[in-house]
């Protein structure tokens, strides 16, 4: 494992400051969860707009975000983090108020502008957030807590705007509405707490000498982030395909839809109180056998999935379990490996920005990747939703369990192989 030290390693500054610092991740999960989850049934309802209307919308402006990603992160590089962010931070306010609290006549063109200004202000805030932390002088050890600190706050503000709506109205629509009088203060105190309160340290950064074009093309052109980014965006597939037919597969193999929340909150309650265990694993044993572990426990844990039905409600819950605590690790060893691989960059390179909006790209192509492949797939098997038809049971099972073995144990034999390439630094 190699030991060369970070350019900007530097002191630790203390789980309290690195939490302070981390807490911007709530806002910023808080809003985009609503984006994803609930604008397509909220603009249906209050505009009358058609679903394909909606859908081919929803397709070109979500690709479009994708795309631009790279060029967001490139040009985060060339302005500084702090202000950047903070005037993001203003453009997701407003474009979440706008596009959850839409004026009577509201239509196509009101969800356009105001989609395209929540999803802006999201990802130049968080790729220039995260690149920040990449930056920072401070030891890898705690870059390594600040990620995982950053991944605590982020499931917290996904578990939040995932019960929230239902908790502020009985209607989904009326709670998304009063859900824009949180999101305010929510950004408000995480960006205070991180721009204001308890900024990182970074060291001084150099001019970018280079167009924005030749920079992402050094950038996802250095062997041993290539390397990482691909591991990165398999397993990311891998995972977006079994969120995609999570709640399929519960509601028709399992035949619970009922105890859907209870499943999906004991993952997200593994994957939190897992993230310690995760980062001392980072410390003490490298990132390679970490994310191997990890990988290995999601393999173990979906291959419960083939012989689960009506009465493996409990053989679910243990997949559940197993599955969440692995996804602690995949949320916090992956990132804090990228985070110390650009850290260890000598000064002048200045492409964090660039790398992360690469690593945001594929992440986000994961998702419409995962819609665009298991959905015809299990159609073209047989399956339908609702349908007790054996044969679309079977495939949506294979789909599901299946899927997800075969992408990340592939994720674990080319990180075994390339583990060297991409180099570990020290993270003690």
């Amino acid at each position: 494992m190699s030991t060369a030290p970070a350019h900007g390693a530097g002191g630790d500054p203390g789980t309290l400051r690195l939490a302070a610092f981390a807490l911007l991740g709530t806002p910023l999960a808080f809003a985009a969860l609503p984006i994803y989850l609930h604008v397509p049934r909220f603009y249906a309802e209050h505009a009358g707009l058609s679903l394909s209307l909606l859908g081919g919308l929803l397709l070109a402006l979500r690709l479009l975000d994708a795309l631009v990603d790279p060029f967001i992160g490139a040009w985060t590089d060339r302005v500084p983090r702090r202000p950047t962010i903070a005037v993001a931070l203003v453009l997701l306010g407003f474009g979440f108020s706008g596009l959850f609290q839409p004026p009577p006549d509201a239509g196509l063109g009101w969800l356009a502008a105001t989609l395209t200004l929540v999803t802006l202000g999201y990802s130049v805030a968080t790729i220039a957030y995260q690149a920040w932390l990449a930056d920072a002088a401070i030891s890898e050890a705690a870059r390594t807590r600040g990620v995982a600190l950053r991944e605590f706050f982020i499931l917290l503000g996904i578990v939040a705007a995932s019960v929230l709506p239902t908790l502020l109205a009985e209607h989904l629509g009326d709670g998304l509405r009063r859900m824009v009088g949180v999101i305010w203060p929510l950004i408000g105190v995480g960006a205070l707490s991180a721009l204001v309160w308890a900024p990182l340290p970074v060291v001084p950064r150099e001019p970018v000498q280079v167009s924005m074009a030749a920079q992402l093309r050094l950038a996802v052109g250095e062997p041993r982030f290539r390397a990482l980014l691909t591991l990165f965006a398999i397993n990311a597939v891998a995972t977006a395909v079994a969120a995609t037919l999570g709640a399929f597969y519960i509601a028709d193999v399992l035949q619970a839809e009922a105890r859907q929340e209870q499943f999906f909150g004991a993952y997200f309650v593994c994957a939190v109180v897992s993230l310690p265990v995760w980062t001392a694993a980072a410390r003490r044993f490298g990132f390679a056998r970490s994310w191997m572990t990890s990988l290995l426990l999601t393999v173990a844990a979906f291959a419960l999935a083939p012989f689960l039905g009506p009465d493996g409600i409990p053989g679910y819950f243990v997949l559940c379990v197993v599955a969440g605590l692995a996804l602690g690790g995949e949320l916090v060893v992956p990132a804090a490996w990228l985070a110390s691989l650009l850290a260890s960059d000598p000064p002048g390179s200045e492409r964090a920005g660039a790398c992360l909006g690469w690593w945001t790209l594929m992440n986000k192509l994961s998702l419409a990747i995962a819609a665009g492949f298991a959905l015809p797939l299990i159609e073209q098997l047989g399956y339908h939703a609702g349908s007790r038809d054996p044969q679309g049971l079977a495939a949506l099972t294979a789909v599901y369990a299946f899927t997800p073995i075969i992408l990340k144990g592939l994720t674990a034999v080319l990180l075994r192989r390339n583990a060297a390439r991409i180099g570990e630094p020290a993270v003690a």
